[in-house]
């Protein structure tokens, strides 16, 4: 008997091995065993394999393996690409083909450049995605928008992860690095290979300067500091410089202990970096390139200076920026990702000239102003910006330091036509500013713009917590989606004076007794001024008075109007479902002031007042005395629960119209002077109880339903304030009555 020849252990490998593996092998030309290699890599879990030969034809094939088997990762982790504008591409690769789809996805996740087009502006764009891997396929990109700037900064890093993979398994190489050139940079000066220890300790200020300097020689770059805390004062700025650090947290630049030792006297007034220095003055026709400050605490050490007289160190600035008012050019300053704390004046003082970008950055405990305007020809955008700070830790009026009110603010803005910028412009004595997503805790809101100087000012979710002060002639000034908080305090009082135009929309005003010692209080204060053609309008306003009112035992007033005169016809609106709301308050709007009593055009419009239901909706004054001053107040769809009037002294100069007024009988409620029946009358109040009485107050014009019935009023009836009795109104049944 022929013995049957044994099968080799490659034949039985060859047979049984496929199947194990789960390997699927395309058909052949010709019949035959496909040797198989396979070899494994033990330190990712995956594995290579390969055919090798087919018996009886010399065609090679490739094969795919169960997904199971299969990583996904970054071919490298890290790269790096020039910041020159185009597409930078981050490879991923499978470790080999499989026979299903297999999905990554992919996103940024870190790193020091932007996508955000802020502050000094975004260097790249890399949406969120999916990588998507055919059978068969094992290389994909990831595609990088790389955006050039023309700032000078360090080199910037991108991170990159994968997760999320299906029907495949993802690596320990998951992250990216790809790293940004900087293609603008001539020189980057490190401080410390100029002589800066960075200790807290030694002086740093000449050591820096000359980094400074070889910077400004070298046609511009970056001035590198290391994480420590470097002491200095007195610093020369120029265009073309950005001063950079490790972070706002690592980096402190911070002004030295007892400058009055330094500088051998008591009254200094150093700044710490100074624009405006006799060789470092920018003066040139077009704007500069930008100074830039970026990850870095300034430190103004106020608590370790002399104690001076008034307002010696008035002018001990923190960064102060100013250009050549003569000519046309201002200097370009983005500050971003920075604090600013503890200053001895301002934190930053823009003055004449000045394009400036504040974003992203923290101000605490700054004297005068977080963000200080002196001058005019000045630009400012500012967003995300926290300004904090507490009054408290600073001068008051007995300090030989000198006060200034309030001694902190956010932001303090002087316009004085004596600082006027480059005029050939046509807005040499303007200050326009954009703030975005800002909070003012630090004292508040201070402008300030005199006679022959403009301001204009746009603000969109602001935080305003202390005061808000707002005057001059020719300010112009609009808040949307904002919160203003009234402390009632001295000094923190929350009020708009000698206002142009003023717009608020859908802002909340809160009023607090922070203070008990106040002749009374408000939730916010307008006071128009004669002369001025003031414009004021609130749109969809909120007003607001908290618990703390209870306490206070002083007329508590929502909205107070200051008096003008008619011929300054001021106008001032309230739109669109502006409500007074607080059990606590006496009236919702009272109107007039010693000075001058009379308020003028006045529009309440779909107006709602919550209040003390003794309280009034209005209260007035006139002034008998003086015929051009007089009240101009127009109703229209005003709802309440409250007393309708009070009106001191009320006469044949003042203006009342009553438009789509419907109330309940028990708020029909008027108070007023002798001659209330002398005022002009315009509209109508319909008044709706069940019985009319004999003192139920009217004004002209009014209808009062009961049941099936209605009268007519044909006579002003009201309490006199004066007199200390009821005039009655004169009701007839209405020819529309039954």
């Amino acid at each position: 008997m022929k013995k049957r020849p044994r099968k080799s252990m490659l034949g039985i490998l060859g047979l049984f091995l496929p199947a194990f593996l789960g390997l699927n092998f395309p058909a052949t030309a010709k019949s035959g065993l496909a040797i198989i290699e396979q070899r494994a890599n033990h330190s990712s879990g995956s594995q290579q394999i390969r055919t090798a030969y087919q018996p009886g034809g010399n065609q090679t094939h490739p094969i795919t393996c169960r997904n199971g088997d299969a990583v996904v990762e970054f071919r490298h982790t890290s790269s790096s690409v020039s910041e020159n504008p185009g597409t930078a591409v981050v490879e991923v690769k499978l470790t080999h083909p499989v026979d299903k789809t297999v999905t990554i996805e992919y996103a940024a996740a870190g790193g020091t450049a932007s996508r955000i087009a802020e502050g000094t502006g975004k260097d790249y764009d890399l949406p969120a995605g999916t990588l998507v891997f055919e059978p068969g396929e094992t290389t994909k990109t990831i595609p990088l928008t790389i955006i050039h700037d023309e700032v000078n900064e360090l080199d910037e890093t991108v991170e990159i992860v994968l997760n999320n993979p299906k029907n495949a398994a993802l690596s320990g190489k998951k992250t990216h690095t790809l790293t940004i050139l900087d293609a603008n940079r001539k020189v980057l000066a490190n401080v410390k290979d100029y002589g800066a220890k960075g200790d807290g300790i030694a002086i740093d200020k000449h050591a820096v300067q000359l980094a400074i300097d070889k910077v400004k020689n070298e046609g511009g770059g970056c001035v590198f500091f290391p994480k420590g805390v470097y002491l200095v004062y007195n610093m020369r700025i120029i265009p073309g410089i950005t001063f950079v650090g490790e972070g706002r947290t690592n980096t402190i630049v911070k002004r030295p202990d007892h400058m009055e030792i330094l500088e051998g006297s008591k009254y200094t007034s150093n700044t710490m970096f100074n624009s405006y220095e006799s060789g470092y003055q920018y003066s040139s026709d077009i704007d500069s390139e930008p100074i830039i400050f970026k990850n870095i605490t300034i430190d103004g050490n106020s608590n370790n200076q002399p104690l001076c007289n008034n307002y010696s160190q008035e002018h001990a600035f923190t960064i102060y920026l100013r250009a050549d008012s003569k000519r046309r050019g201002r200097i370009n300053f983005i500050i971003e990702d920075c604090d600013i704390i503890d200053t001895v004046t301002d934190g930053i003082t823009i003055d004449r000239n000045v394009k400036a970008t504040i974003y992203n950055c923290i101000f605490r405990n700054c004297f005068r102003g977080s963000i200080t305007w002196n001058g005019g020809y000045t630009d400012t955008y500012i967003k995300n910006v926290d300004c904090y700070g507490v009054q408290a830790d600073f001068r008051d009026r007995n300090n030989p330091l000198g006060w200034y009110v309030p001694a902190i603010s956010a932001f303090h803005m002087e316009m004085s036509r004596k600082a006027l910028g480059y005029d050939g412009s046509g807005e040499g004595n303007l200050q326009r500013v954009k703030a975005l997503k800002v909070n003012l805790s630090a004292g508040g809101f201070w402008i300030t713009a005199s006679y022959g100087s403009r301001i204009k000012f746009y603000g969109d979710s602001l935080t305003i917590n202390g005061s808000f002060h707002a005057q001059g002639p020719a300010c112009e000034l609009e808040l949307k989606n904002s919160n203003i908080h009234n402390l009632n305090r001295r000094f923190y009082e929350s009020y708009i004076n000698n206002t142009g135009i003023f717009k608020f929309s859908r802002c909340n005003f809160l009023g607090q007794a922070t203070s008990l010692s106040q002749k009374e209080l408000c939730i916010f204060k307008i006071l128009p001024w004669p002369g001025v053609n003031g414009v004021f309008t609130f749109d969809n306003c909120i007003f607001r008075g908290d618990a703390t009112l209870a306490g206070f035992s002083g007329p508590k007033k929502g909205i107070i109007i200051g008096g003008t005169k008619v011929s300054a016809s001021n106008s001032l609106n309230f739109l669109n479902n502006c409500k007074v709301s607080s059990k606590y308050l006496d009236y919702a709007i009272y109107g007039g002031d010693i000075y001058h009593p009379a308020i003028s055009h006045v529009r309440l419009i779909d107006f709602e007042a919550e209040i003390n239901s003794k309280g009034y909706l209005l209260g007035l004054n006139s002034n008998t005395n003086q015929t051009d001053e007089a009240n101009d107040i127009g109703l229209d769809n005003v709802t309440f629960n409250c007393r309708y009037l009070s009106w001191n002294y009320p006469n044949r100069h003042d203006k009342l119209c009553n438009t789509n007024m419907i109330m309940k009988c028990n708020n029909n409620y008027i108070s007023a002077g002798n001659d209330f029946a002398a005022v002009n009358f315009s509209g109508s109040r319909i008044i709706q109880g069940s019985i009319l009485g004999p003192n139920t107050p009217g004004i002209i014009g009014d209808i009062f339903k009961t049941g099936n019935c209605q009268y007519l009023c044909t006579g002003t009836g009201f309490y006199s304030n004066q007199l200390n009795r009821q005039i009655r109104a004169v009701w007839v049944k209405d020819k529309e009555g039954r």
